[in-house]
């Protein structure tokens, strides 16, 4: 019996130096609209999002994906995740001296930068080299503000770590390859700022255009090549 138990006591050992690793599949919500999209009169993709992003992915947007992307007829957008940016908001001038920034005018959204991220062929399962990330940065466009404020230099982050599984398109599938990418979009702005010196007096108010990331789109594309 005391041989026994010294054999368990061994294996528990042994199991608890034993390394777990674990891995977070870039995976597809269960809760998908699909869309059949009409992309000309001989062109119709077939998109996948998931419901609690529909309203973040406008159609027409679908629509700039696939024709930026050059999609065929029959190929697949899928949907993965939306991430917002958030804006800090304009700041009493309590403590002095300080610079007050608001913004405005919001212009309708764009797509900025477009990123890929890997592609994996039919059947398989693959992990990235090195993590991805990319940043994307306010900027002015016109006018020099008294100071960078919080307001003027938002910035959103899209990420993918070396643990995430990509999967490609299934075996019995028509499409040989999926190929993962990340859309940045933006919008522009007026902004004003009004600087108060050391004795809360109103010293000045500048202005001019800038523009910041709004948010972003993780996506894949099923296709044949």
């Amino acid at each position: 019996m005391k041989k026994y138990i010294s054999w368990v006591l061994v294996l528990v050992l042994v199991l608890m130096m034993i390394p777990v690793t674990t891995t977070d599949a870039l995976a597809v919500s269960n809760d998908l609209i699909e869309i059949d999209l009409v992309i000309t009169d001989d062109t119709t993709i077939l998109v996948f999002v998931p419901s609690e992003y529909q309203s973040l992915i406008s159609e027409q947007e679908m629509i700039d994906i696939a024709i930026r992307d050059g999609l065929q007829d029959g190929e697949i957008i899928t949907f993965y995740e939306v991430g917002e940016t958030e804006i800090p908001e304009s700041i009493s001038p309590f403590s002095l001296p300080t610079f007050v920034t608001t913004r405005s005018n919001f212009s309708s959204e764009w797509a900025a930068q477009n990123y890929f991220v890997i592609s994996v062929a039919k059947g398989q399962t693959t992990t990235l080299i090195s993590k991805f990330t990319q940043t994307l940065i306010a900027g002015i466009t016109a006018g020099t503000p008294y100071s960078i404020t919080a307001e003027l230099k938002a910035t959103i982050t899209a990420e993918h770590s070396i643990t995430q599984q990509f999967v490609g398109p299934p075996e019995n599938g028509i499409h040989n390859t999926r190929e993962f990418r990340v859309q940045f979009y933006a919008h522009n702005f007026n902004w004003t700022q009004e600087h108060y010196n050391m004795y809360g007096i109103h010293v000045g108010t500048r202005s001019g255009t800038g523009h910041e990331p709004t948010r972003w789109a993780s996506y894949s594309i099923d296709r044949t090549i």
